[in-house]
This record gives C-alpha cells, structure tokens and sequence, in this order.
C-alpha cells in the first residue's frame, strides 16, 4: 500500500491522523496520485464544519457537479476500500509525507527566489522571504489536542466508568502477578511504558516473560508482540514454553517430539480465550521503533492481528530513530520514540531495563537506580525494580517494588516472589500461607531453604516489634518527664 493511500485511510478512520497532518501543513498539492488529491481536498474542506466520516466524503462527491457519474463511483468505491483498510502505518506514512512536502516546499523557495533575482529584485528585499519561508520549512510541529474541560465532563464520566470496571483496554495484574494490583488497580493502560529494572540476572526477562503470560492468558486474552534480542529464538520461546504450560524448564528437552499436553494446549488456546503471542527476533543495535512499528504493520496485514502489548527485552539493545550525540542520550531517545509508539498506536509497552551497579544488593531501591540516562526514570509510566543480595540467590526470591505508577501510588515496600523452576514467580506470602505448595515432597533442598527463611522472617518480625514496644515505652516515658517538667 503507498503512503499517500496509508495516510488517506487514517484520516478518512481517525481525524486526530487529519488533524496531525493539517499541523504538518501537508496540503493537496503535496500528493503525487490525483484522487488522493482530491480525497484528501474533500476531507480538509469537510473538516472544517464537520467530521469527515466516509459516509459525509461521498456526500461531498455525489454534489460535486464537476465529477461525472463514473467518477463519482470509483470515488465512492475508493472511499469504501479505505474504510475497510487497516489504520496501523498512517502515523509512519505522515511522517514520510512530511519529508516529501519539506523537498518539495525547499525546491519552489528556491525557484522563486532565483526568479525574483532575475526580475531584478534587490538581495536586500529576497533575502527577509527566504528566511522567513526556510523556518516555515524546517518548523517541527508540535502534536497536540485541546479539549474543552466543560464540554468534556460528561466523556471523562465515562472513561473513568470504563477504567474503573473490569476493562478489556487495560492489563489486570492477575494470576500469579496479584500482588502489583494495589499499585495498578485500573490495570496496565494503553500508552503507558512500563520497565520492568534490574542487575544482570535478577529476573528481570523472567518477570517480562511473566507479564507476558498474564497478558496473554483469557484473563486479559490481549495480543502480544515479543522483541527480543539477546537470545536465540528457542531459547526465548522455551522460557515462555515453561511459564505458559506450568513446566519445569529442563524437562521440555526431555521427549521433546511426545508432548501430548502440550499439543492440546496450542490446539485449543485461542478457543479457550488466550490472545495471540507473536515472536519477533531482532539483531542487537540494528533495530529501532520504527522497526517494531513494521512488524506491528505486516502482523496486521498478513495475518489479521491486532497488536495489544509489545514487550521487548530489551530496550538497551536498541538504537534511537535518530541519535545524539553521545551514547547516554540515544540511551534515553530510545525510550522517547518507544514512548511516542506506544502512545500512537495506542500500545500497552513492557520492557527489561539494567540497573546501576552501585544500587546492587542495596536495601532498597528508587527509580533514579535505573541505569543508561537519567532521562529513562522520567520517560517510563511504571517503573518495577529487582534487587538482589546473597541470601536471595540461596532461597530462589525475588525482592521487586514498584518504586513509580502514573495513575497511582507508591509504599516503597518490597514485594516477595519465589522463582519457581516453571521460571513461574509465585507470590511469597502464598507459600507462608499454604495456599500453595511450591515444595514438592521430593525436594529436600528447596523445603530447607523455605524453612530458613521464615525462621529468620519470624525473628525480624519479632525484633521490630520488640523496637516498637521499646520505642514506644521510650516515648511514653519521655513525655511523662516532659510533663513533670512542666508541672515543676
């Protein structure tokens, strides 16, 4: 499909795309092909009193007394096509079309400017309209929408509505990721960029992959796109594999070619409301977002699925659209044009991001620990945080908190998770409460580390309650001497 015929789809679909396209001052006569001229005229025209919806274009071709009747239906009929067509790629197309408009613009200054000299015009006199005309070309629009906040009262009513209930636009934090739902009641929402932080081999890709699975699963049935670099494609497909299908990880090489439960479970998943995971594998420091808009864009045309969530592991092997000029700002611009994706297309965007050294094996964590620019804590919407010390490596868990969340609140509190050999994290307190048994009957080792865990558990409990009682017998005792004092 061309640009120009991408970019009509959006507007006739979306008027935010017509809109964008007005403020990039894109005009007509910016456009090779003569009907999407003509279309494109029609909608700016309409645009003016009302939407211009396909049905209100035909409208304007059918009074149009300098068509006559076989043009005005193949008019019609183009006018269906791109109503049916997919929307995913007109932002991409604007943006090219833009570039065009900028050549196209830069070659008639410089006509008319050579003209006016050879008329005989002074310098003194071109010279002010070449300025003026060159920052007309090269001004970068800024993206924007205005709403009227009385007008738009009763809209928020009902988009709070929509959040605020079971929503199939937001990712619920479900299953075995129910103890980040306090920090994300409303769920995960659509272009918000969530980091999942850590040190090298804290888990970080484990709890990506996770998300992943709870993205999928019919508690949200979304679709996934899942970008990675780092590993091999069964390398990233088998941990998925071991979370999906409750698996102990090694075992899946074992008999590999005779799994009859999991030929079920790939049979019947879609019927049984899980979305659809697409793999998309890539060459570290060789692609970009506009790398993951093209995959998003052919998953679309070539096999009918629309993109919910993109997850990519990880965004510190990818390079900005347009870099800078030190390595620590592409850091960060990778992050923008993720963000900017994600906001476009209205994405729900995961990622694994590497944390500083020096925070390693701290008590606690804050989002300015992340690693790479100081501009990625800013950009992301949510940010969760991995650390890790000796005495979590023996007993197989996970410290995360969520140290950010755009819509909500944070504690600073430290969330438990056991990892267990399915590379599944289980909520801690589960396995304290016994709602679950991790353990196995067979695995010593592991029921060792457990119980040496809530022992030291129970006697740092019992050593902050003795510091409260203490404490607080302190600041009776005080104020009772205060008092006294003042009494005397």
């Amino acid at each position: 499909m061309s640009l120009e015929k991408k970019l009509l789809t959006g507007c006739l679909q979306d008027e935010s795309v017509l809109l964008k396209a007005k403020r990039a001052k894109l005009e007509p006569k910016h456009l090779e092909e003569g009907v999407y001229r003509y279309l494109y005229a029609a909608m700016l025209e309409i645009s003016k009193v009302d939407t211009p919806a396909p049905e209100v274009v035909k409208q304007y071709i059918q009074l149009d007394d300098k068509k006559d009747s076989d043009d005005k239906k193949a008019l019609n009929e183009l006018v269906d096509s791109l109503s049916s067509s997919s929307t995913v790629g007109a932002g991409f197309s604007l943006e090219k079309l833009k570039d065009v408009r900028a050549e196209q613009e830069a070659f008639r200054l410089l006509s008319d400017m050579s003209n006016s000299l050879l008329q005989g015009e002074d310098l003194d006199q071109v010279l002010p309209e070449l300025q003026r005309r060159s920052r007309e070309i090269n001004a970068q629009e800024s993206d924007y929408e205005l709403f009227d906040y009385s007008e738009d009262w009763s809209t928020r009513q009902m988009e709070r509505q929509e959040l605020g209930t079971t929503s199939a636009i937001t990712m619920s934090m479900a299953l075995n990721m129910s103890p980040f739902k306090k920090y994300f009641p409303r769920g995960i929402q659509p272009e918000e960029l969530t980091a999942v932080a850590g040190p090298t081999y804290a888990g970080k890709s484990v709890l990506l992959t996770n998300l992943i699975r709870v993205a999928a699963h019919p508690e949200n049935g979304m679709n996934v796109l899942y970008v990675f670099a780092e590993n091999r494609k069964v390398q990233a497909a088998s941990r998925l594999d071991a979370i999906v299908l409750d698996r102990e990880y090694d075992t899946l090489y074992e008999n590999n070619l005779k799994d009859p439960e999991g030929d079920s479970f790939f049979k019947t998943a879609q019927k049984e409301g899980w979305g659809k995971i697409i793999l998309g594998k890539v060459t570290p420091r060789q692609f970009t977002a506009d790398t993951i808009r093209q995959m998003i864009e052919e998953i679309k045309e070539d096999r009918g699925i629309d993109i919910d969530v993109v997850a990519i592991d990880s965004p510190d092997h990818q390079v900005p659209v347009d870099a800078g000029d030190q390595w620590w700002q592409n850091k960060g611009l990778v992050y923008w044009d993720n963000k900017a994706l994600a906001e476009e297309l209205e994405l729900i965007m995961l990622c694994t991001l590497p944390m500083k050294a020096s925070s390693v094996g701290n008590g606690s964590v804050k989002s300015e620990d992340v690693g790479g620019s100081y501009d990625i804590a800013r950009i992301c919407d949510n940010l969760i945080m991995f650390n890790v010390d000796p005495e979590d490596r023996l007993l197989n868990r996970g410290k995360i908190q969520v140290t950010k969340t755009r819509d909500n609140s944070t504690d600073n509190k430290i969330i438990y998770f056991y990892f267990e050999k399915n590379h599944r994290l289980l909520p801690w307190h589960e396995v304290f409460n016994g709602s679950v048994d991790p353990t196995g009957e067979a695995d010593e080792d592991k029921v060792y580390r457990i119980n040496q865990f809530k022992q030291k558990f129970t006697k740092e409990k019992k050593k902050e309650k003795e510091y409260e009682t203490v404490a607080g017998f302190n600041v009776k005792k005080r104020k009772k001497k205060d008092e006294q004092g003042d009494d005397g």
